[in-house]
Formats: structure tokens, sequence, C-alpha cells
């Protein structure tokens, strides 16, 4: 049985969408995870909590995301990060 990961499902897009429109993408993907985490139901096991910082973490495991994501969106764009 073959995994699906988010490194994987980041892989595909980028395979059959253009960079904008990953781009797009995954600023609203990244966004929606901030604001389910944040406004998530705080329960004793914090397990929503855990799943959507498991989510975005396995997002900026892939490389070419990661960069976008923390140049892009994550951080003002008068900030440089720079990813080696």
């Amino acid at each position: 049985m073959s995994s699906c990961t988010a490194t994987n499902i980041t892989e595909v897009h980028a395979t059959i969408q253009e960079d904008h429109e990953v781009n797009e993408c995954l600023k609203q993907l990244m966004m929606s995870l901030l604001r389910a985490y944040r406004f998530s139901p705080i329960i004793p096991d914090l397990g929503f909590q855990i799943h959507y910082l498991r989510l975005t973490t396995a997002i900026l495991r892939h490389e070419k995301s990661r960069k976008y994501l923390l140049n892009s969106v994550l951080y003002p764009s008068d900030i440089t990060i720079v990813c080696d």
C-alpha cells in the first residue's frame, strides 16, 4: 500500500498546475490551517491542535512550498528569509 503524504500531494499540484496556481492554493491552505488551529475547540488531549500542526509541518517539509510560504505568506514581504 502506498502512503499519501502532504509532500506527495504538493508534488502532484506542482506537476498539474502553474506556479501561480500552486502558490495561491498553498497560501489558502496555510491560512485555513492556521485559522483552524486558532479556533479549534480546546479539549484535554489537544487532538485538533496536534492534527493541524502535523499537517502544517508536513507541508513545510516540501522545500519549494516551504520557501514560498516563508517568503511570501507567513512573514511580511519586507522581511527576507534565507532558506538554504
